[in-house]
């Protein structure tokens, strides 16, 4: 490329850098300036010598950047102003886009799933955008409808699955998360009525209690690991977990619910839990600061209106900036704000992804004989401390038992002292009989007029 063309302006920007650099803020200026392509762009590089700035924290205040900007765009009368961007990797430095600018594509096909525990969210004016685990924290997502909001809701949550997170799902119109097809993949049946949100709420905190225990049992010289990082960095990892609740505006307005969600999303991150909510409208009466404060990752496509947009991306000017755009064309707010088009997620993946998991029984092997067990020698019942008898580590016993309730598998029964009891759903599952779909949550033991030992029989006399 011929920087010829570019030589005037770069020294006039160059003499204004200088200005504005000692003049307006009190800092010495770049010690060279380099005029610059990359990737069909220009760009002037303004260069510091950081052995003379002693702290760089004032030269690294966004500010600065802010001010060289707005000078700049003054002076060439640009419009949209001139981008500043700092550069502090390998040294310090200001970077000015000359000439064409960068643009983002209309619409970008997700390219499939990436290293573990590294989500994959877009393209944008740099390249792609990818957040680690640990820097996801808690997200709220913001959208007008048919503007993406789902689309980026099931892309994060399918990215989890593919890691081998734990997930707990809220939807109450069941059309992101489609209980068909996700009660088989997550640990809880998906909640659609606030009811069930909270009983999914209250098992996650339950959940969580258990990893507390964990921690404290892990203990190194009486000090218990300081998050999931350092938990997993000794043996027997535990997966991190994704709550996700879809059309979360609604629930949250309920006292109930938005007492416990903030007690998660206050304790949640050190056991390793991300919180993700999302909805069309977000206004500051739904998602008051105490909450909305904990939610650090903020991503905001096409919003209905500028306060919507203000309460997502905590910026006016990135609150209007979302209005208008195309589908999936939004911003993700970490410790920056990045304009990016976030991936899509074809219908042919999504079926893909979903018959791959969705081939095996619904109990494995170790799990049928557990069940076998039961029947067999508790006349139906299963506690932590028979599973542990016959096997299994508290958590995973517990664990187990959770799902299998939350699918209408066992029932407490009082009479029991709370301990459960297969349902006939389960009888029929394991006998592999016809009627499992219509099976009720009748309880087995021992509430019936048959002994739980002969109405077990009876269930399972084809096997």
């Amino acid at each position: 490329m011929d920087l010829n063309q570019y030589s005037k302006h770069a020294a006039l920007a160059a003499r204004v850098i200088q200005y504005v650099m000692t003049v307006r803020l009190g800092l010495t200026p770049p010690a060279e300036y380099t005029l610059t392509d990359h990737n069909g762009l220009v760009w002037l590089v303004a260069s510091m010598d950081t052995l003379t700035l002693g702290r760089l924290e004032a030269y690294e205040n966004p500010n600065v950047a802010h001010q060289l900007s707005t000078v700049l765009s003054e002076t060439f009368q640009a419009r949209p102003p001139i981008p500043v961007i700092l550069a502090n990797h390998t040294g310090l430095r200001y970077c000015m886009l000359f000439g064409k600018r960068p643009s983002l594509p209309r619409r970008i096909d997700f390219p499939g799933f990436g290293a573990r525990n590294i989500f994959r969210f877009g393209m944008g004016l740099r390249g792609e955008i990818a957040l680690p685990a640990r820097m996801l924290k808690n997200f709220i997502i913001g959208a007008a409808q048919e503007k993406g909001k789902s689309n980026i809701l099931r892309l994060v949550t399918h990215q989890a699955r593919s890691f081998g997170w734990d997930l707990y799902l809220a939807d109450s119109q069941a059309h992101t998360f489609n209980p068909d097809v996700w009660n088989g993949l997550a640990r809880q049946p998906v909640a659609q009525s606030t009811d069930s949100l909270l009983d999914l709420l209250g098992k996650l905190s339950g959940a969580l209690e258990d990893r507390s225990a964990m921690f404290r049992a892990a203990a190194r010289g009486g000090i218990p690991p300081a998050d999931i990082d350092a938990y997993n960095s000794l043996d027997n990892p535990l997966p991190r977990i994704l709550l996700a609740i879809d059309e979360a505006s609604t629930p949250l307005q309920d006292k109930r619910v938005f007492k416990l969600l903030a007690e998660l999303l206050r304790e949640g991150r050190k056991w390793g839990l991300h919180i993700g909510l999302s909805g069309h409208e977000w206004h500051k009466e739904v998602i008051p600061a105490e909450v909305n404060d904990m939610l650090q990752t903020r991503i905001a496509l096409p919003m209905i209106d500028e306060g919507s947009g203000y309460v997502v991306t905590r910026s006016h000017s990135w609150g209007r900036w979302v209005i208008g755009k195309p589908v999936g064309r939004g911003v993700l707010r970490t410790n920056q704000y990045t304009p990016m088009q976030f991936f899509l997620v074809m219908p042919e993946q999504e079926q893909e992804w979903l018959s791959a998991v969705s081939t095996p029984a619904p109990l494995s092997e170790n799990e049928m004989e557990i069940v076998h067990r039961s029947i067999a020698e508790a006349d139906g019942k299963m506690t932590i401390s028979l599973l542990k008898e016959w096997g299994l580590e508290e958590w995973d016993a517990r664990t187990m038992l959770e799902r299998y309730e939350g699918r209408g598998w066992l029932v407490k029964d009082g009479a029991q002292k709370n301990a459960r009891c297969m349902t006939k759903k389960l009888v029929d599952l394991v006998s592999n009989a016809q009627t499992a779909q219509t099976a009720t949550n009748t309880q087995i033991c021992p509430q019936t007029d048959l002994k739980p030992s002969q109405t077990l029989n009876m269930g399972l006399a084809a096997l």
